[in-house]
């Protein structure tokens, strides 16, 4: 039955767009989750290369301590290899600075698309509440539009003019 406001629609249509807007809404709830899981392994990452260049701070550290204290003594012989090692940690301790960098960036890149997606969602469960409202308004007043109908019909038949909804013009 169509209703007498035309901005609302049929309480069919309406009901197929709700299950429309439910399922989008769902497939939003569904990216965000995801989402998170991505921003979650994403600091996981840079945690885990936070520990690692910590790891060669402590490693360039052992090393000047050794060069300073019982390593001092050999370090004429092997001053070529000391440099050479030297310069090994030096470059560990860059590329570990240089990760934790990148992976710092992939995870602010990964916390944006969160919020986003966060904003999709909310955009969806918004545009899924208006439909279901609209439902609502729709089918009171399909209600309220039988109910006069229903009314007037009695009325009609009490006044002896009975009136059939496929008549063209009440008798």
């Amino acid at each position: 039955m169509k209703t007498s406001d035309r901005t609302l629609g049929s309480p069919a249509d309406l009901a197929q767009l709700q299950r429309l807007r439910q399922a989008r809404a769902e497939a939003a709830e569904r990216r965000v989750f995801a989402q998170r899981r991505a921003c979650e392994e994403a600091a996981a990452e840079v945690e885990s290369q936070a520990r690692r260049m910590e790891a060669e701070r402590e490693r360039v550290r052992r090393y000047a301590l050794l060069r300073v204290g019982g390593g001092a003594a050999s370090l004429p012989r092997f001053q070529a290899l000391d440099a050479a090692f030297r310069e090994d940690l030096d470059d560990n301790r860059d590329r570990a600075e240089y990760d934790l960098i990148d992976r710092q960036e992939a995870l602010a890149d990964e916390q944006a698309a969160l919020s986003e997606r966060q904003r999709e969602w909310q955009r969806e469960q918004a545009r899924r509440d208006a439909v279901s409202d609209a439902l609502a308004r729709s089918r009171a007043a399909s209600g309220l539009a039988r109910e006069r109908a229903t009314e007037s019909e009695a009325e009609d038949t009490r006044r002896g003019s009975p009136f059939h909804p496929l008549a063209r013009t009440p008798r």
